[in-house]
C-alpha cells in the first residue's frame, strides 16, 4: 500500500502532517535495515521512488533534504557496509548517487541540509 501511495499519490503523502510523514519515513528506514531481503529491497525501492518524486519541486526537495539528508546518508552507509544487505547493493548505490547528484547539481544548499540535520 505504501508503495502505491508513494508512486501514485506522492503529493498527498507530502501534504500530511510532519509527524505522520516522519513516521512513514521511519518505516521506510526500518525496512531498509531489515535483515530479510524482501523487506530491505522494498524499503530501498520506496526510498528511491520518494527521492525521484522530490525532483519535481525544488521547494519540497529543500524541506525534505533539510530534515532527512544527513540521517538518510548515515542509514545508507550503515546498510551498505554492514554485510547483511549485499543483495541491495545496486539499489543502495542508485540511492546514494541520487543523493549526491542533489548536492553536485546545487539543487539544495548544503546549509539547508545541515540546518535541521
Amino acid at each position: 500500500m505504501l508503495k502505491s501511495i508513494i508512486k501514485y499519490n506522492f503529493q498527498q503523502l507530502y501534504n500530511m502532517p510532519e509527524d505522520k510523514f516522519h513516521t512513514i519515513m521511519n518505516c521506510v528506514v526500518w525496512s531498509i535495515k531489515h535483515e530479510l531481503n524482501t523487506f530491505s529491497d522494498l524499503g530501498l525501492d520506496l526510498l528511491y521512488d520518494t527521492l525521484e518524486h522530490l525532483t519535481r519541486s525544488i521547494e519540497i526537495m529543500n524541506i525534505f533534504y533539510g530534515r532527512y539528508y544527513i540521517s538518510l546518508l548515515r542509514d545508507m552507509f550503515e546498510v551498505l557496509t554492514d554485510g547483511f544487505h549485499k543483495s541491495g547493493f545496486k539499489m543502495q548505490c542508485k540511492i546514494l548517487s541520487c543523493m549526491f547528484r542533489v548536492l553536485a547539481g546545487a539543487y539544495v544548499s548544503p546549509t539547508v541540509m545541515l540546518a535541521d540535520g
